[in-house]
């Protein structure tokens, strides 16, 4: 009995494995061999209506079941079997070759897990070098052509078989392109592989091919512009380090020698995007004494590492070129970052009438005030991702793009980004952490017949005093511009009891402004205006001393004289608010504003 029981359960298990492995495996099987039968069937129905389209000779002809579809040739939709799942109309397909004695009708037919046995793979293609090859701009692309080609049905095939494209590739401009590589089997199968080619630019790439001995730029001088953030710098030649050293084409501020360093590496370089200072490389700076700078062309002492440095004498001197003239100098005079004594700072392109116009080189007391051209070094192999190099379309490196479209905030703007907004020209100064954004005019207000007017008790500026240059700015500025878009800030004026040195003011005092008069040290306050010379803010108690900015001499020291007329150049907030109406934010094409 308990032999009999065991036989039972024996034979119940074989049944329920057999039942099981004809609805797992057997009938899906046989199902989806049925439906590759059908799509066969629906192919030859298909030729029986368009038979002037049969293959002739050796070629092949595909019918995919996408096709069958939408001619109404299959009669059910195919699915997996036990799935609602349709079979792919793309993948699946009928191949169609002549014969001896007729056709053959080869099914392809992908249904979820369920895949036909037909050879349906191309030929595997294998190139010579790498599949992704990077090359500089303007070099010329060479085909480095395929190793090899295998086939799972052929075997071998001739590597010469293969079209190869690269018709798309343009070596004369940065971008990526594709080369492709297309070949067939005896089957139709076909097989397109790809080779990325990559054509980049980068910076040190086109000084290196323009630099003599002194790794100075010597190439064309049209070509050398780079924008980094909204400021546009020339590039002046390449280091030890392979960074590239470039110099700022304006003048951004005006600043006493000693109080240099602090400003363009805790001012200037905290105004830069995290973008920006991706590029830039920590360097050394030249710091030699120089008694004569007429002949010096080699640095021999450096100070600690800083982000942002000066040009040297000896930068300034290899630029010359064959005219004696440099790429890199301008007629505003600026300070070098070498010194002739403790005193004394050597200032590059000094012009004054009383001293017979333009002068290369002048020794100045360190106390004195003029203005700065900062020098960055950016990164080795730093990648350009547009523009030609041109004053109108400089460089711009990777990811650094400042490119914003209608609609967006102003407060997403990089510094030195350009706007125009009542008739008048601005420029970015930075944006603050609650979202306004402070701005500087490029051009001066209204007439630009302001007087110093500061009365005999003091020669501080002072928003609150009638007799004051601020209190006109505050209450007449509304006569020449809408103040729509600008907001009221808590703005810090400083006083200084015997000369004028960055960071070392004597006292501080707040007022809530929406305007002010541009300070000395105020980025782009340097950049002088089209009208004529401009107030600054700052002034010296000590002989009620003025501040101004000349078009040819820079800064000038005045005397208080009541009769005494300048423009004036605001700095404003304008509110979180504001959105970008349209331009694209450069000097030729400033964004203009709206909320």
């Amino acid at each position: 009995m308990k032999k009999n029981n065991q036989k039972i359960k024996l034979i119940i298990t074989i049944f329920v494995i057999v039942l099981l492995l004809w609805f797992i495996i057997i009938n899906p099987l046989l199902k989806f061999k049925s439906m590759e039968k059908e799509l066969v069937d629906s192919t030859k129905r298909y030729f029986e209506i368009n038979s002037n389209m049969l293959p002739t000779g050796n070629k092949i002809r595909k019918v995919s079941l996408q096709t069958l579809y939408d001619k109404d040739f299959v009669k059910e939709d195919l699915r997996a079997p036990y799935t609602n799942k349709y079979c792919n109309t793309d993948s699946s397909w009928v191949r169609v070759s002549k014969t001896s004695d007729g056709y053959k009708y080869d099914a392809y037919l992908e249904c979820g897990i369920f895949k036909s046995k037909t050879d349906h793979n191309g030929p595997v293609i294998t190139l010579n070098d790498e599949d992704s090859i990077t090359i500089y701009q303007g070099n010329k692309y060479s085909e480095k052509g395929v190793k090899s080609v295998i086939d799972d049905t052929d075997g071998k095939i001739d590597v010469n078989n293969v079209k190869i494209d690269s018709s798309k590739v343009d070596t004369n401009k940065v971008g990526t392109y594709e080369v492709t590589y297309t070949i067939s089997d005896s089957l139709d199968n076909q097989t397109v592989k790809t080779r990325v080619i990559k054509v980049i630019q980068t910076l040190n790439n086109i000084v290196s091919k323009n630099t003599d001995k002194t790794k100075i730029y010597k190439g064309s001088h049209t070509d050398n512009y780079v924008m980094l953030d909204g400021i546009l710098f020339k590039m002046v030649g390449i280091n030890s380090d392979k960074s590239v050293k470039i110099v700022s084409t304006d003048s951004l501020a005006s600043v006493n020698y000693e109080g240099i360093e602090s400003w363009l590496n805790n001012y200037f370089y905290e105004k830069l995007s995290d973008s920006a200072k991706e590029y830039i490389v920590k360097s050394k700076w030249c710091n030699e004494k120089v008694d004569d700078p007429t002949n010096y062309t080699k640095c021999n002492s450096y100070g600690k590492k800083n982000y942002v440095g000066l040009l040297s004498v000896a930068d300034l001197n290899n630029s010359k070129n064959s005219e004696n003239t440099s790429n890199i100098s301008n007629q505003i005079a600026t300070w070098t970052s070498n010194t002739k004594s403790d005193k004394e700072s050597w200032l590059n392109s000094y012009f004054n009438m009383n001293e017979g116009g333009l002068k290369e080189y002048k020794e100045i007391n360190k106390d004195e005030i003029y203005s700065v051209k900062p020098v960055l070094n950016i990164k080795n192999d730093s990648l350009i991702s547009s523009g030609d190099g041109t004053q109108t379309n400089p460089y711009i490196l990777k990811d650094n793009n400042n490119t914003h479209k209608k609609g967006d905030k102003i407060s997403e703007l990089k510094t030195g980004t350009y706007l125009s907004y009542s008739g008048y020209k601005w420029r970015v100064i930075e944006t603050l952490e609650d979202g306004t954004t402070k701005v500087i005019m490029m051009d001066s207000l209204g007439n630009g017949n302001y007087y110093t007017t500061y009365d005999k008790k003091s020669s501080n500026y002072n928003p609150n005093r009638k007799t004051n240059l601020g209190y006109k700015i505050v209450n007449e500025s509304s006569e020449y511009i809408k103040t729509t878009l600008f907001t009221k800030k808590n703005i810090e004026i400083k006083t200084y009891d015997n000369g004028i040195k960055y960071g070392k003011e004597t006292s501080k005092k707040n007022y809530s402004l929406k305007f002010v008069e541009a300070s000395i040290f105020d980025l782009y306050s340097a950049q002088p205006s089209t009208k004529s010379s401009v107030w600054y803010q700052e002034s010296s108690k000590k002989g009620n001393i003025n501040y101004s900015n000349s078009m040819t001499l820079g800064i000038v020291k005045t005397k208080f004289d009541s009769e005494y007329s300048n423009s004036v150049r605001l700095v404003g907030y304008i509110n979180k608010e504001a959105v970008i109406k349209d331009g694209s934010g450069t000097e030729y094409s400033p964004y203009t504003l709206t909320k």
